[in-house]
């Protein structure tokens, strides 16, 4: 099973790879608006479920125009669903063959999760019937994912015995071309194609037992003689064309509707996979009450108290801090391609020198330095660091951190607070912790930053490190440091040793810059203290050069 960090590298890599945005803010929901994915990371029990989620919601957002949903009638958007997810799944797997293979894995994991999920019965809600038997019918036949093979067997008795031969033949006939089916427009014209096919034979039948049957001359001449124990072999035979759920249904009084009926006239909406995916991880999620980490809104830090304020320090400060980072923080990278003595492939705008005796015809790429990193820092605003002259020492170390920082081309910053007000509420049975995320990688930075008035609250470390990591994992810098300025002290120990360590095991450089005092400084691989802003420079020098000469 894959943990919350293998899950979130997965999930950034494969976003990045099918060009598709993929959400960890740390929070128990699961869900897909048709262009961004948000997963959970909470629970690792049901690791398989979010994988499978994430593989199937790729898809989607990838292939699926979610425009093109039929919305006639809860049978439209169910047939349209269930082929639509066949095709999605078969285009990935095109695309990335392993993506078969997850499939399957995910098919069989459901199987076992849920027993009963893919099961049909003869007496379900006729649609269920319909809806089921292509399930099963398309995943063996065109998915190969054989774990479904009995229960399709099943299925295809029970579709026969509720709808009878005559619809089960026309039905398998209308979805043979679905091997051709390009597109989700394509999708809503079989669905279309199947719901004019029940339509007909619906009509056929209500033709059929509207017909009044003639009696034959036989059944003139014995209808005296016969007792009302006696039978006729020839008029109890059954028609095969009339299913045997109808015949059970003219014997039943007050129930006249025939089964296609039924599922024409069906208001539910059959769940598809993703949603039955959504569901299990939502009710893994919901077992225990969990901490989880959000980022607040402008309007609510403002409410507490933040105001705009310039990112200024001592120019001195500024100067050696940043002289002693841009340094440290190079790594290396491939620079552009250069003429050379060897190599694998030759300069053709320079094959006319060789008359000339040149023998630089290569094209080569060496190895330079450039500072390519990214920088998270995350201050700590809890109550504790009121205390003494820690507030004070916290905004002066910070503001002349992101000062230094800004200096050093290449640098990819960003600085979250935690906890961003307080107190804060409880969203369902999770309690979600409020981080300011007041300047966000990727953005063009400011001279000014919105900066809290007080500190406030309990120390809610572990997931604050877990949304600040989330964030470090789906950037392309080959560095990633996250860098806690902190007394230490966090409510949970556990949750927060358990926390860094999964920031570390995603290649996160985790360094704690401790304000005064360090608490625990055994949760931490790598800490300072700072008790005067003037011993800044050497004290952050000291601690980037541990840090980055450190095997986590």
């Amino acid at each position: 099973m894959l943990s919350p960090p293998q899950m979130i590298s997965l999930a950034t890599t494969l976003a990045r790879k099918n060009k598709v945005n993929v959400k960890f803010d740390n929070s128990s929901t699961a869900a897909t608006d048709g262009k961004t994915i948000t997963l959970p990371l909470t629970s690792r029990e049901s690791s398989w479920i979010v994988r499978g989620y994430l593989d199937h919601e790729i898809g989607h957002v990838r292939l699926t125009n979610f425009q093109s949903i039929p919305k006639k009638t809860a049978l439209h958007k169910s047939l349209w669903n269930i082929l639509e997810d066949c095709r999605i799944e078969y285009k990935m797997a095109e695309l990335y063959p392993g993506m078969a293979t997850n499939y399957k894995k995910l098919v069989a994991e459901l199987l076992k999760a849920e027993p009963g999920i893919f099961q049909l019965n003869l007496g379900d809600n006729p649609a269920s019937i319909i809806c089921g038997y292509l399930v099963l019918l398309l995943r063996t036949q065109h998915l190969k994912q054989t774990a479904l093979n009995s229960l399709a067997i099943h299925a295809d008795q029970v579709f026969l015995d509720t709808f009878g031969p005559e619809l089960q033949k026309d039905l398998l006939d209308t979805v043979m071309p679905y091997s051709k089916v390009d597109s989700p427009e394509d999708v809503s014209d079989m669905v279309e194609a199947l719901v004019q096919l029940l339509a007909t034979h619906l009509q056929k039948q209500k033709q059929k037992q509207e017909r009044p049957k003639p009696e034959s001359e036989s059944d003139k001449d014995t209808s005296d003689t016969q007792t009302p124990n006696s039978t006729n072999p020839q008029n109890d035979s059954p028609d095969p064309s009339i299913p045997q759920s109808t015949k059970d249904q003219d014997n039943q009084p007050g129930n006249s509707e025939h089964p296609i009926e039924q599922a024409l006239n069906s208001t539910e909406e059959e769940q598809d996979i993703g949603s039955q995916l959504r569901n299990m991880a939502l009710k893994a999620e919901s077992r225990d009450t969990l901490r989880v980490a959000g980022s607040a809104k402008e309007q609510v830090i403002r409410e507490f108290g933040y105001t705009e304020q310039e990112i200024k320090a001592s120019t001195q400060l500024v100067s050696k801090l940043s002289a002693n980072l841009r340094g440290l923080l190079q790594a290396q990278v491939l620079d552009h391609s250069k003429p050379g003595l060897s190599g694998n492939r030759i300069a053709r705008n320079l094959v006319h020198k060789i008359r000339t005796g040149e023998p630089r015809l290569f094209l080569r790429r060496s190895p330079v330095k450039q500072v390519n990193t990214a920088v998270h820092v995350l201050l700590d605003n809890s109550s504790s660091m009121r205390n003494w002259n820690r507030f004070e020492i916290a905004k002066t170390t910070t503001m002349a951190l992101l000062k230094s920082l800004s200096y050093v081309r290449g640098i990819n910053l960003a600085l979250s607070i935690f906890p961003a007000v307080y107190p804060y509420r409880l969203n369902g049975d999770s309690e979600t912790v409020p981080v300011a995320e007041i300047m966000p990688h990727g953005r063009n930075h400011t001279s000014k930053l919105l900066y809290p008035a007080k500190a406030k609250g309990d120390t809610p470390l572990a997931p604050a490190v877990m949304l600040a990591a989330s964030r470090l994992c789906g950037l392309t810098e080959p560095r990633k440091v996250l860098l806690i300025l902190t007394d230490g002290d966090p409510d949970s120990k556990l949750e927060a040793e358990t926390a860094i360590q999964e920031a570390i095991d995603l290649n996160i450089k985790v360094v704690c810059l401790g304000i005064e005092e360090v608490a625990h400084p055994e949760i931490f691989p790598i800490y300072g203290v700072v008790k005067d802003v003037k011993d800044l420079p050497s004290k952050a020098f000291k601690l980037f050069e541990r840090l980055l000469t450190t095997q986590p």
